[in-house]
């Protein structure tokens, strides 16, 4: 249980103390602007596009920090390589980027890097059974 000083003055304001935050909800203080520019920097141009997009489509930059927040986690989770391919064809069909849409690209998208499964087409008709096991019983051999 943690006490607080009782403030003098009533306040809309919520006081919020960072220590007192889980890790997680931590990280969300210290984006900005320039933080996500920097990381779409590295991750290539169709993301920079994706991240401008979303910066400067609200009235104020802050209203993009969610849509930013969550295309890094797809960045984390897809890894760097397939969230560009994402953002590029997400940018190949639309001007107006959405992370719904960038989120199904990646669901969806062929993984080149695992080699094709081959399959066996020797037996395409599905039998597994020989013909000893259709035999009847006491039939002939």
């Amino acid at each position: 249980m943690t006490s607080h000083k009782r403030l003098e003055k009533f306040s809309v304001q919520p006081v919020v103390k960072q220590e007192h935050m889980p890790s997680n909800h931590r990280e969300y203080f210290n984006c900005n602007a320039d933080e996500f520019k920097k990381w779409a920097n590295a991750v290539g141009t169709s993301t920079e596009e994706v991240v401008k997009y979303f910066l400067t489509s609200g009235s104020v930059p802050e209203q993009g920090y969610k849509a930013c927040m969550s295309l890094t986690k797809l960045g984390k989770r897809y890894g760097k390589k397939k969230l560009e391919t994402a953002c590029e064809r997400m940018l190949a069909f639309s001007s107006m980027p959405s992370i719904r849409t960038i989120t199904t690209l990646l669901k969806n998208s062929k993984e080149p890097d695992r080699p094709a499964e081959k399959t066996d087409n020797s037996n395409k008709y599905g039998i597994t059974r020989g013909a000893a096991y259709w035999r009847k019983a006491g039939g002939e051999k």
